[in-house]
């Protein structure tokens, strides 16, 4: 019996998703990449990491665009801590929860689940779930899936289910190396000054592009924090980088940015904020975001990905897949 459930176990045993993205695919593959925390109330397009838990205080929904987002080795959503989370995986994706998770649902579509603690209520709808730990609650198999389980298993049981079987803890790709040297390279790069209108109120962001394509500006964090409104002129532009340097404390952006379309604008445009300690994106933003040591909160949808510190989802994160150069 024993070598029959390692024979199981090595049949449901997760891929390893150890393959090296530059910063660009993880930007283009990937909506939301957060090396710590994410609490989220909202939900988000594209495909998820965060590096350490998930807690969310209503239902939200991840991969919903997975039809249309780029093709990817890598899960829909892939946690390094815990998820304590009512987390609907659409869209046929699958998930990979280093440590302990509650609330799953795959949503029917057939996506397997792995998880490397103890799972609590799940909702798979047909696709396998492979589980280091123990299972308690409601974990619905019904559609044809199996659930594997490494310890013991109570509950309500629907659907197949072997308990004892040699299961181990999924791996987590790290993106953290990749997106710090990218974002190192974006800053250490030469801008452009803005133009400033009324009174500071107002910055046009327009000048040249390089032999690349690549248009460079210098924001401080004072000036992203004082713009009511923001002008773009992406004429002959590949790629427009903003720099925003701050002081170590909080910038927020509340202004809006009048006649730019973000599905135009937002794959070719990247901020990377530098040496700021709470971000705030209160408007409607667009363009991939670098602020990898910043606890970031999302008030209005973001139009473009994201990697973070840590992350506060009010509102949702849009697919918008990075299509420039770093």
């Amino acid at each position: 019996p024993l070598a029959a459930l390692a024979l199981v176990a090595a049949a449901f045993a997760a891929p390893v998703q150890a393959a090296s993205l530059s910063a660009e695919d993880i930007l283009r593959q990937l909506s939301l990449v957060s090396l710590g925390d994410v609490q989220a109330g909202s939900d988000i397009e594209g495909r998820v990491f965060v590096g350490g838990d998930l807690t969310a205080g209503s239902a939200m929904d991840v991969f919903s665009r997975g039809a249309t987002a780029p093709a990817s080795d890598f899960d829909a959503l892939i946690i390094g801590g815990d998820a304590e989370a009512r987390v609907q995986v659409q869209s046929g994706g699958s998930a990979r929860i280093r440590g302990s998770a509650a609330g799953v649902d795959m949503n029917g579509h057939g996506g397997t689940l792995r998880v490397g603690g103890d799972l609590r209520d799940a909702d798979m709808g047909g696709g396998d779930a492979v589980i280091a730990g123990d299972v308690t609650g409601n974990v619905n198999m019904n559609g044809g899936g199996t659930a594997i389980v490494g310890g013991a298993a109570s509950g309500a049981r629907n659907g197949a289910r072997r308990t004892g079987a040699p299961v181990v803890a999924p791996d987590i790709p790290d993106f953290e190396p990749p997106l710090r040297q990218a974002s190192a390279a974006l800053l250490a790069l030469s801008g452009q000054a803005p133009s400033f209108e009324n009174q500071g109120r107002r910055i046009r962001l327009s000048g040249s592009a390089d032999e690349d394509g690549r248009a460079v500006f210098d924001l401080a964090g004072s000036q992203f924090d004082a713009v009511q409104e923001l002008f773009f002129d992406l004429d002959g532009v590949d790629t427009a980088v903003v720099n925003v340097r701050g002081d170590g404390g909080a910038v927020d952006w509340t202004g809006n940015s009048p006649g730019v379309s973000p599905a135009s604008a937002a794959p070719r445009v990247i901020w990377t904020f530098d040496n700021i300690g709470e971000l705030g994106l209160t408007n409607a933003r667009f363009g991939s975001v670098f602020a990898l040591d910043s606890a970031v909160t999302i008030r209005n949808p973001l139009e473009g990905a994201l990697a973070a510190g840590r992350v506060r989802l009010n509102s949702q994160i849009h697919l918008q897949p990075f299509s420039g150069d770093i």
